[in-house]
């Protein structure tokens, strides 16, 4: 059966660049850039959509699933040795197949209504019903770049259901986080200032610890802390500051802290793990202090949220964004050309690619399709 499709392109890509990974193992020896085949839109169901990626962030779950030591699905394609990572990203809408009542149109700038599987390529086929239009084709509002709308998914995401989930914050209250230097700890900073609480952000030292410390209290964090010198900071130097809230996402020694800084009663949120370790819970801050420890993983909100709940709050990301009332970190750009890529293009892609992460890095990668 021939299906109509809308589009504005001359042709409908049958294959695509990205890159894609050959198994599990060292990113440097499993991760490649070229061209792998897409869904044929010829035979799809009314509604499809045909994306066509502007960029997408490469997080720290994308390497761990390329690694084999994180459950993050990775797209097969028609050839079984290869695999697409990536699981956030943003990109304009370029062909729909007819017969659908959904209202999006060719031109429209969309992320996916969870995460996206295969990110980490230029074009993606998906059901409209699980795509969210975030910027339309006549939305001129210039801070809404491809590097802020593709990072939505996730860091800023995780920051605005963690401060408003778990507590009800008051201005002046006070909140603690480990991973204060990671995107998630940095929107963490910027939405609570924005909304009157004080964000203190522990920080591994770095030899520049003072200009960075510096550049995220401009950014919005109240202070910013050593690890060494946390349980001082709280306890003796600033004992009356109310903690009714603490995110930890690091695990170990560095969580188990955090119970024992937070305010009684408080609430300490686990929501990664980066050291692998389990956090050594204190019954002792459990029993006589009524601190509660609970979890939070994004990917099981979006599963019981709505989809008007999931709108309202891109809506106000979107908005701070082209408000300039929050930032996104700072990527460096890699580039994965719309031809033919050569064995040397790949491994140069490649190189950038397997920097996520690196310590004291500065700045995240981010795919940038042309």
């Amino acid at each position: 059966m021939t299906v109509k499709i809308t589009t504005n392109l001359n042709s409908i890509p049958t294959a695509t660049n990205g890159v894609y990974a050959t198994g599990n193992g060292p990113l440097t020896e499993v991760l490649h850039a070229g061209s792998t085949t897409l869904p044929s839109l010829e035979s799809a169901a009314p509604g499809t959509v045909l994306v066509r990626m502007l960029a997408a962030p490469i997080n720290p779950s994308d390497t761990l699933a390329v690694r084999g030591t994180y459950p993050a699905p990775m797209v097969k394609t028609s050839d079984p040795a290869k695999s697409i990572p990536g699981l956030e990203g943003a990109g304009e809408v370029v062909a729909i197949v007819d017969g659908s009542d959904t209202d999006l149109q060719l031109g429209d700038i969309v992320i996916p209504t969870d995460a996206i599987p295969g990110s980490w390529r230029r074009h993606i086929v998906l059901p409209a019903k699980n795509l969210i239009r975030i910027k339309s084709a006549d939305d001129k509002r210039e801070k809404l770049t491809s590097a802020a709308l593709a990072s939505l998914t996730v860091n800023p995401t995780t920051a605005y259901r963690l401060l408003k989930d778990f507590v009800t914050l008051k201005a002046g209250d006070v909140v603690v986080q480990n991973g204060g230097n990671s995107a998630v700890g940095q929107f963490v900073a910027q939405l609570g200032k924005l909304w009157g609480v004080k964000v203190v952000s522990i920080v591994r030292d770095r030899p520049d610890f003072d200009a960075y410390a510096a550049k995220l209290k401009a950014q919005g964090a109240f202070d910013v802390v050593r690890p060494e010198h946390v349980l001082k900071y709280f306890t003796e130097d600033h004992k009356d500051l109310y903690v009714p809230l603490a995110f930890e996402t690091i695990g170990g020694p560095a969580g188990a802290v955090l119970l024992q800084v937070v305010s009684p009663g408080g609430t300490v949120v686990s929501y990664g793990s980066m050291s692998g370790q389990p956090i050594p819970v204190s019954a002792m801050a459990l029993l006589s202090r009524g601190v509660i420890l609970r979890g939070f993983w994004l990917t099981a909100w979006k599963e019981t949220a709505t989809r008007e709940q999931y709108q309202e709050m891109l809506d106000d990301l979107v908005g701070y964004i082209a408000a300039g009332k929050i930032e996104t970190p700072e990527f460096n750009e890699i580039v994965v050309p719309a031809g033919e890529i050569s064995k040397q293009e790949s491994d140069k892609i490649v190189q950038e690619v397997a920097k996520a992460g690196a310590e004291f890095a500065g700045k995240k990668q981010l795919l940038v399709f042309q």
